[in-house]
């Protein structure tokens, strides 16, 4: 406040970021409405069910019934690809390497496992193009750039299984409907966000458990911003 003050804005409010989730998507808030935010970003993924409020809408503020999260997001799905993709080419890569060349490189490749991840979203499968250091053998044909391995969507499912993703997020919603304080079938609203929901398997299995008429899913990234706005 100290700060934006000296800025010189006039007016500050905070508002609590499942509403601006809530006001994002264009909810109607006359009456109770009782929301389930799922928010999968980089780092961490997060499921939250609160009551919203007319009277509280004006505060900027939420109800909180219930929370819970994991420490699994997008980029740890980036490391579960490089660590797939560089198995398969056989030249795996030392997370916890002393050699500045391997850790730079480890840094390319997961921006190019973060590519390819996004690729499989649009398409069946995406090519991982990054060559690690030593792969390339001095006079071989292979060349860096060269169609070194291929992720398929349906790959990169299997990879979110095996690493427990999916079982994670079940997990939160079984933990936060497990107390009777609130239950599912209660929820109006699930209001989806962060660039991680997009991964395949997400939508879903959301569908599934809380049917496709109560899931907005379809600007993940922009919610927040437009609800803060409004």
């Amino acid at each position: 406040q100290r700060i934006l003050n000296d800025l010189g804005v006039r007016e500050i409010r905070f508002v609590d970021e499942p509403l601006a989730v809530a006001l994002g998507y264009g909810l109607g808030l006359s009456g109770d409405t009782l929301v389930l935010v799922v928010d999968i970003g980089g780092g961490t993924m997060h499921t939250e069910v609160v009551r919203l409020t007319a009277r509280g809408a004006e505060g900027g503020h939420a109800e909180v019934l219930a929370k819970r999260g994991r420490p699994l997001g997008g980029n740890a799905v980036d490391s579960w690809v490089l660590g797939d993709v560089s198995a398969r080419m056989g030249y795996p890569v030392d997370e916890w390497a002393d050699d500045e060349e391997a850790r730079f490189w480890r840094r390319l490749m997961l921006a190019e496992a973060c590519r390819v991840k996004e690729a499989v979203f649009f398409r069946d499968n995406a090519t991982f193009l990054l060559a690690p250091p030593g792969s390339i053998a001095t006079g071989s044909a292979r060349q860096p750039g060269s169609s070194l391995a291929t992720l398929t969507r349906a790959g990169l499912v299997g990879l979110l299984e095996a690493h427990g993703f999916y079982r994670g997020l079940e997990q939160c919603f079984d933990e936060m409907f497990a107390g009777g304080r609130v239950a599912a079938a209660d929820v109006d609203h699930v209001l989806v966000v962060g660039g991680s929901t997009l991964l395949p398997g997400v939508f879903p299995l959301l569908e599934r458990r809380f049917e496709r008429r109560r899931v907005r899913a379809w600007q993940p990234f922009e919610a927040v911003a437009y609800g803060a706005a409004c």
